[in-house]
């Protein structure tokens, strides 16, 4: 009896463990399949995220938009983009405006389907190294930041259609030869910058089909 009592808790113990090794194969995440481009109506559709708590980073795929924006008090501005935003690999539209970004994590190359970029109002010098790989980038907005040139990197966002560069006081240089790169561009923002007039109409030239907007 001894014998077929410790048979059946051996045959317990097997089918126990076959069964937690398919439920773990089924729990086993799947390959990530990134979501298809938005046309701007359609992301205009999408929610915005303002304040992501775990429950939300859970449905990190159904995550399209995010704002940060800063509750103010004592807590200040935001100034940093938080460690999670490499879980949010289907975003493609961030607004941070009017806080303190210095720079963007290099984590967010996982955000390949970027496409806007609201980053202005904040304290960038340079603009972020991550955002020249975001290849589907329509709109960048980098107004009222502390840029004293546009780098000749700009020219790598070939799908970009709206430039805001307004409101950068010292910013001086703007390449032309980057410039003529961004054929699909449809607005380019100069207004309340150092850029010389005589620069802004050469770059309207070179983009006949760019309103290039100047003080």
């Amino acid at each position: 009896m001894k014998k077929y009592t410790k048979l059946f808790i051996l045959l317990l113990g097997f089918v126990g463990l076959v069964t937690s090794a398919t439920y773990a194969q089924k729990e086993k995440p799947k390959a990530f399949e990134y979501a298809k481009l938005f046309t701007e109506k359609e992301i205009k559709k999408q929610r915005l995220y303002t304040h992501l708590g775990a429950s939300t980073i859970k449905k990190y795929k159904e995550v399209y938009k995010l704002m940060l924006r800063s509750s103010g008090g004592v807590h200040g501005k935001v100034d940093e983009v938080p460690s999670f935003v490499d879980t949010l690999k289907n975003l493609q539209y961030l607004y941070v405006k009017n806080e303190a970004l210095t720079d963007l994590p290099s984590t967010m190359k996982v955000c390949k389907n970027m496409q806007f970029l609201h980053i202005s109002g904040n304290k960038f010098k340079d603009i972020p190294a991550v955002v020249f790989s975001f290849k589907h980038l329509k709109l960048l907005d980098l107004r009222a930041n502390r840029f004293t040139e546009i780098t000749a990197q700009i020219g790598e966002l070939t799908e970009l259609e709206y430039l805001y560069v307004g409101a950068n006081s010292n910013l001086r240089i703007l390449y032309l030869d980057a410039m003529k790169k961004l054929t699909k561009l449809r607005f380019l923002d100069l207004r309340g910058t150092n850029i010389p007039l005589k620069q802004a109409k050469a770059i309207q030239k070179i983009l006949p089909n760019c309103k290039v907007s100047h003080d």
